[in-house]
């Protein structure tokens, strides 16, 4: 590779490809057999389809690897380029059918058509939802375009960045789905033995404390935990608001307090963390409850992964009341009707514990690795679609 002053000429997009928009369907077109039709939904991997049982030319016939546009989606989501990876199914409209030109590598182009999406996303208004970019606009955009034989290069160089991504997703899903497995083997929903037993949470706590409601500011005495501090049943402290009143100053935090979120939307209430001292002094914010477990009967560990279980988060949410903007729940109806599912024996809690905190420590690993992978290859892609850096042909 080399650098310097080498960036390519652009040419726009038109000179490049063609473009095919799918066809308009409508409901009473649908059948339950057929050809599957492809819309926007299934490019990022739904499996679900509907059906055309009629013919239709065979310029819409869409096979695997058809690089695909979708040139109304959601930006960072459902709109951009994809390419498509089966089955054979039909086009559906919102979707551009990309056919490569003559001399074009059709990989390469696939790279390469990041830079119109991400010129379509600065031309549209906002700075999230709904992204819409006509044919023609789209088709103006100009491309930094390579020779033939750097295109090929090129692409061989991203696409092994691809595939590095996509063997550490599969490393990361495979892990996801040995912790759900442990999950299931180590805290089952229900009790199918002697050395468990089902309790409401209230018989395992002592009680519930709510935060403090004084007002916070950028400094201050005393940082004050908010529900984008509970991360992952433990604690970020990464973004932290102060308080130097009385209040926070008499409500600190001790190690082994378990932190729920029981106000915020029905995403987010319901997040249950562990504090374990990660800081001298420390409070926490009045839609937060503190909860402090029975050492004698639940490790507070295994109560945060109990209650951070999928299944027990459904639960969870059902008791919600929502409101504007909002779901709240009720301290007092959660330790009454939310029942946790725990050893007898406090050894084999804590053998649970050490179990899940070992596969949750591999989880991250390769969540940060996927996320260096994904950050390299971004660079990757302002560096040689650009020909900020040339590669060799």
């Amino acid at each position: 590779m080399s650098g310097g002053d080498t960036r390519y000429s652009s040419k726009p997009l038109s000179g490049l490809c063609e473009l095919l928009n799918g066809l308009a369907f409508k409901p009473t077109d649908w059948t339950e057999r057929g050809t599957p039709i492809i819309r926007i939904q299934n490019l990022n991997g739904a499996t679900e389809f509907n059906h055309y049982a009629r013919m239709v030319s065979p310029e819409y016939v869409i096979p695997p690897g058809t690089i695909l546009f979708s040139w109304s989606g959601n930006r960072g989501t459902s709109f951009g380029p994809f390419t498509w990876a089966g089955p054979t199914g039909i086009l559906n409209q919102h979707i551009f059918k990309v056919t490569p030109k003559r001399g074009v590598d059709q990989r390469w182009l696939y790279h390469a058509l990041s830079i119109a999406r991400a010129t379509a996303e600065r031309a549209a208004h906002g700075g999230s939802g709904l992204v819409h970019v006509r044919r023609a606009d789209l088709l103006s955009y100009g491309i930094p375009t390579p020779t033939p034989a750097e295109q090929r290069r090129i692409a061989e160089i991203l696409d092994a960045a691809d595939e590095a991504i996509r063997g550490s997703g599969a490393v990361l899903e495979k892990l996801r789905g040995q912790r759900a497995a442990l999950l299931a083997a180590l805290v089952p929903a229900e009790v199918q033995s002697d050395a468990l037993r089902a309790s409401p949470l209230g018989d395992l706590v002592e009680g519930a404390e709510y935060g403090i409601s004084s007002a916070l500011a950028d400094k201050g005495a005393v940082p004050v935990l908010r529900m984008m501090n509970l991360r992952g049943g433990g604690i970020d402290l990464s973004d932290l608001k102060y308080s130097s009143s009385p209040e926070a100053q008499s409500l600190l935090l001790r190690p082994g307090d378990i932190l729920f979120n029981r106000t915020n939307s029905l995403e987010h209430v319901g997040r249950t963390s562990l504090w374990r001292g990660e800081h001298p002094r420390a409070s926490f914010a009045s839609y937060c409850v503190r909860f402090v477990a029975k050492a004698d009967r639940i490790l507070p560990p295994y109560l945060v992964h109990f209650m951070n279980l999928p299944a027990a988060q459904i639960r969870i949410k059902r008791l919600a009341t929502p409101a504007v903007q909002q779901a709240n729940i009720n301290p007092t109806q959660l330790q009454e009707r939310f029942s946790v599912v725990y050893p007898l024996n406090r050894g084999v809690q804590q053998r649970a514990v050490d179990v899940l905190v070992a596969a949750d420590a591999r989880i991250r690993t390769e969540d940060a690795y996927l996320a260096k992978l994904k950050l390299q290859k971004q660079g990757l892609m302002q560096d040689l679609l650009t020909g900020r850096v040339r590669v060799a042909a």
